[in-house]
C-alpha cells in the first residue's frame, strides 16, 4: 500500500523528465542495435562478394585440374600399369599428366586401410575419396593432409565395369 501511496502522490510534472529519460535510453538503444545489424549486413554482403570474385578467378584453373584428372581414368598406359601391378608406374605417369603433383596415392576401393584408422587417415581426404567413387569422376576439395591445407583431387580408375583403384593426388595451395 505505501508503493500505491507513493504512485498517487507523485505529480504528472515529476514523471515527465523520467519517462523522457527512458525514451531516449530506450531510442539509443534501438539506434545501436539497427547500426549493428547494417554494418554486419555490409560484412555480410562484402565477403558474399569476396567469395564470388575468388570463385571466378579460380575457376579456370579447377576446370583444367578437373579435366586432366578425368583423363586419368580413360588413359590405357594407367589402366595398363594399374593392372599388371605396378604402382610406381602408375605413380610416374599421373605424375607427369598432372604438374604440380606432390605426392600420388592408389587406394583399393574397400578403403580398407582408411577405415582401419580414418583419424590418422584423414577424414577430408576419406570422403574425397568416397565421393569420387560415388560420382563416377574426379572430385576436387580442400582437405587437410600432410599437416596442413592442400587441395586433393581424387579419381575412380575404371576398366569396363570394374573399379580397379581410386588415385588421390596431392597438390600445394601456393598456384591458387
Amino acid at each position: 500500500m505505501k508503493v500505491a501511496s507513493n504512485l498517487k502522490s507523485l505529480k504528472t510534472g515529476a514523471l515527465l523528465p523520467l519517462v523522457a529519460v527512458a525514451l531516449v535510453i530506450a531510442a539509443l538503444w534501438l539506434a545501436w542495435t539497427g547500426w549493428k545489424l547494417h554494418s554486419a549486413a555490409r560484412l555480410q554482403s562484402a565477403a558474399a562478394d569476396a567469395r564470388h570474385q575468388v570463385a571466378e578467378k579460380m575457376r579456370p584453373l579447377l576446370q583444367t585440374l578437373g579435366l586432366r584428372a578425368n583423363g586419368l581414368g580413360r588413359r590405357p598406359d594407367v589402366l595398363l600399369a594399374l593392372r599388371s601391378g605396378n604402382a610406381d608406374a602408375a605413380r610416374a605417369l599421373v605424375m607427369q599428366a598432372v604438374p604440380g603433383t606432390e605426392a600420388v596415392e592408389l587406394h583399393a576401393p574397400s578403403f580398407a586401410e582408411a577405415y582401419a584408422n580414418p583419424e590418422a587417415f584423414g577424414y577430408g581426404k576419406l570422403g574425397l575419396l568416397e565421393r569420387a567413387v560415388q560420382d563416377g569422376k574426379a572430385t576436387i576439395a580442400v582437405v587437410k593432409d600432410s599437416g596442413g591445407p592442400r587441395l586433393g583431387i581424387a579419381v575412380p580408375i575404371v576398366d569396363g565395369a570394374q573399379l580397379l583403384s581410386v588415385l588421390y593426388l596431392r597438390q600445394t595451395l601456393t598456384e591458387l
